[in-house]
């Protein structure tokens, strides 16, 4: 028999579940889309990618890879702080 309490530990447990599953989501995600940048900048810094303005797409590429690790670690620190909360 549950009790209100109980179901509301329930319901913070599931909740937890599912933020937990997010996060982890959301880091495989990035982790995918880093990869995919890591090969493009390899790429453009072996091609001839100097724009006619001076621009080198492998520099843009490498700050947006820059961006997504910090979003990964900031999930990462979230991780293990829902896991201290266990």
């Amino acid at each position: 028999m549950f009790t209100f309490a109980a179901k509301a530990d329930h319901s913070i447990g599931a909740a937890d579940r599912s933020l937990r599953a997010s996060v982890e989501a959301e880091r495989q995600r990035l982790g995918k889309a880093d990869a995919i940048l890591a090969s493009l900048s390899v790429a453009l810094d072996h091609a001839d990618n100097l724009e006619a303005d001076g621009t080198q797409f492998s520099l843009v590429v490498e700050a947006v890879r820059e961006l997504i690790v910090t979003s990964m670690e900031s999930l990462d620190s979230t991780r293990l702080l829902l896991h201290e909360r266990r």
